[in-house]
């Protein structure tokens, strides 16, 4: 009886221990809460593959069991890891659900034609030094699901592509450009020849600009409006073709100073800027011309820097001496003419807006635009003119002013002039100011 009742309880002291041990590994078993796929869309073209990332959560999940199902195994079709095949062009869901908890996620799929071929609109480009053209790529047929492309040069140090098909040349020489297609390695090739920029032509940040030689001499400069007429001898210099234009100033700095009312489009020229934006007004000077300190936060040092090649505003001496012609002048009133309609966007003529740079008819030098259009600041201070000859004049010492020359498209004749005046604080900025560049001869 005694070994009776001992066997009951060890019997009955068993059955808790194995209870016990199985609540323990109850309470011990994570569930899931969750899965996640790596994509929630995927393009393919017929006959090609890719696979499927689940994620399970919790990341400690006890049983992270899962299985695989394509809505329309027709079009493509899914393994136990995940991974998909195109089949047929349309469309499917792929399912993932999860062993415990019957948790799903979908990735639809979407395939579509193959990749048989790509073009690019063309075979040949010549660009010059620092020159930027974007090529065009077309895949076909054009319904391919995969348009997907990467673009390669075989010289970098000649030129360089981007994502985008963007060339951009670097250096004199030839390069082969070659997009291919991800779907089917697919290729075409654009062969590019770099040649270097005529002589006056810069480049910076992919805008193109001019420089003309103007030779040095002596002129009288002044008229009876603007006294005393004097006798100047000027060195040999560069002036800009055209007025600076909007997108060459937002090559070097990036941004307008204000919204461009007055005419907008990269050959408009820039306007709304004062002599302190174009000089610079920090702490540090990168070089000093004609008397002026050109610091380093200035469009104009900004520019050499990108050149290689120190820019400057021009003296009211070298303006006036180009805008009239050099020595070839014809001694015109206006720059070009004495016709002022034949070179000025003015007040008669300008609709009261900018315009587009280069449009009108140029002067004895090939210069644009120096009478109307937008001012031009020069590097001079304000002040009355010496009787006095003299050699490669800078202007007045000092004074409240700076120089501003050449008139504008809300300008009448007389400001139009080769010898007309006016000056602005050198802070202001306006929309009828701009500016052209000037350089030591080359």
């Amino acid at each position: 009886m005694r070994r009776h009742i001992l066997f009951q309880s060890m019997l009955t002291l068993l059955l808790a221990l194995g209870v016990t041990a199985c609540e323990n590994n109850s309470e011990s078993a994570v569930s899931v809460t969750g899965v996640t796929l790596d994509k929630t869309a995927l393009s393919l073209s017929v006959g090609a593959s890719e696979t499927l990332a689940s994620t399970v959560a919790p990341a400690d999940a006890t049983n992270k069991a899962l299985s695989w199902a394509s809505s329309n195994p027709a079009v493509a079709t899914v393994d136990a890891a995940g991974q998909v095949t195109a089949l047929t062009s349309g469309t499917t869901a792929v399912v993932v659900t999860t062993a415990d908890g019957g948790y799903t996620a979908t990735c639809t799929v979407t395939v579509g034609a193959s990749v048989t071929g790509v073009m690019l609109d063309k075979t040949a480009l010549s660009l010059t030094v620092g020159a930027s053209e974007t090529l065009v790529a077309t895949i076909a047929p054009v319904d391919a699901v995969n348009q997907a492309l990467s673009w390669a040069s075989s010289n970098t140090a000649v030129a360089i592509v981007d994502s985008d098909g963007l060339v951009t040349a670097i250096a004199v020489g030839a390069a082969d450009i070659t997009v291919t297609t991800a779907d089917g390695t697919k290729t075409a090739t654009c062969a590019v020849t770099v040649t270097p920029l005529p002589p006056g032509t810069y480049t910076a940040n992919g805008v193109s600009f001019d420089m003309v030689a103007v030779d040095g001499g002596t002129f009288s400069m002044g008229a009876p409006y603007d006294t005393p007429v004097h006798s100047v001898t000027l060195s040999s210099f560069s002036i800009g073709k055209t007025e600076v234009t909007q997108a060459l100033w937002l090559a070097v700095m990036g941004a307008h100073n204000s919204t461009q009312n007055y005419g907008s489009g990269k050959n408009y020229p820039e306007y709304y800027v004062s002599w302190n934006d174009i000089v610079g007004t920090g702490n540090t000077t990168g070089y000093t011309v004609n008397g002026v300190a050109y610091k380093t936060d200035g469009f104009c040092y900004k520019l050499s820097q990108l050149v290689g090649r120190q820019f400057f505003l021009p003296t009211e001496a070298q303006w006036e001496y180009a805008a009239r012609g050099g020595n070839k002048s014809n001694g015109y009133t206006y720059s070009g003419s004495n016709t002022i309609d034949d070179v000025a966007w003015y007040v008669s003529t300008s609709s009261s807006t900018a315009h587009t740079v280069g449009t009108k008819q140029a002067n004895e030098l090939g210069i644009y635009d120096m009478s109307g259009n937008v001012w031009e600041w020069c590097s001079d201070w304000y002040g009355t003119y010496s009787s006095s000859s003299q050699t490669n004049p800078t202007g007045a010492s000092s004074g409240y002013d700076r120089v501003l020359r050449g008139g504008s498209w809300d300008s009448g004749t007389t400001y139009c002039r080769v010898a007309g005046r006016y000056q602005h604080d050198p802070a202001d900025r306006g929309d009828l100011d701009g500016f052209r560049l000037a350089s030591d001869a080359e």
